[in-house]
């Protein structure tokens, strides 16, 4: 599905350590293999996100049959990073943009970047190829307008909500993306299928699901988002994360599966 996107890392060796995934044993499920599973045909790549040495055939090879791929820059190597990605992106043409990822959180790497320094990065990576997109992270409990003086060098919004409650699915989140289309960039809405914000050690609760996805999907049909990715593959082989995976997959089966594109 052409709008479904897989966040996470590639796995070289099964089962291999993975970020954020905390399993004594590793991870089995690499990023194209999440990806197939969820019937995501495009996926962000994380794997650049610490170590820019991380950027390599060996590595990025897995996503060879994604339709498009988001590589994240490297925290604290930002102009760096988007001039070697660019680069990387002549050879692999699948990579359609780069990512900041916790894009001006504090106490997160880019929490002081000025104006001018994200300015640096877009223009190092359109000079060497135009058609990348730069798109950054931001989560609904931050000011939605706290990005408003970076937005000329901004192409999209991964948006995504760090602490789920069935308030915030009900009552703001639709005005949420409504503030966040006003600044004139697609969006991309964020899944957790592990509930970092809230128990971080658990899977997302199902019933938290069904209370969030429908609300993803109607405003999919708006035509306010421009695609949904889930978060991450390294959760998706263990047991205790079957029920929210096999749910996530069956909703948009048949959300997509039933819906009529003229």
């Amino acid at each position: 599905m052409d709008k479904l996107w897989m966040w996470g890392y590639t796995l070289t060796e099964i089962p291999q350590k993975c970020d954020y995934v905390y399993a004594s044993d590793g991870a089995h499920c690499s990023l194209e293999t999440a990806a197939r599973y969820l019937n995501a045909d495009n996926a962000i790549f994380l794997n650049t996100a610490e170590d820019l040495g991380n950027l390599t055939d060996e590595q990025f090879c897995y996503l060879n049959d994604c339709k498009e791929v988001i590589v994240a820059l490297t925290h604290h190597k930002y102009v760096e990073s988007a001039i070697k990605i660019a680069e990387f992106s002549k050879t692999h043409k699948n990579i359609t943009g780069v990512i900041i990822d916790d894009f001006l959180m504090h106490d997160k790497p880019s929490s002081n970047m000025t104006v001018e320094e994200l300015k640096e990065v877009y223009e190092s990576m359109k000079g060497i190829n135009p058609d990348l997109k730069l798109w950054v992270v931001r989560y609904s409990r931050y000011d939605l307008d706290e990005i408003d003086p970076y937005l000329d060098y901004i192409d999209g919004i991964n948006f995504w909500i760090w602490c789920s409650t069935e308030h915030y699915w009900k009552s703001v989140y639709k005005d949420d993306i409504v503030k966040l289309m006003k600044k004139g960039k697609p969006i991309i809405q964020g899944v957790f299928l592990h509930d970092y914000g809230e128990e971080f050690l658990k899977p997302m609760d199902v019933e938290m699901l069904k209370i969030q996805m429908p609300k993803i999907a109607d405003c999919y049909r708006l035509g306010q988002l421009d695609g949904i990715v889930f978060l991450q593959n390294g959760w998706l082989n263990r047991e205790d994360h079957r029920e929210a995976v096999q749910w996530t997959k069956s909703y948009w089966e048949w959300f997509f599966g039933t819906l009529t594109v003229r």
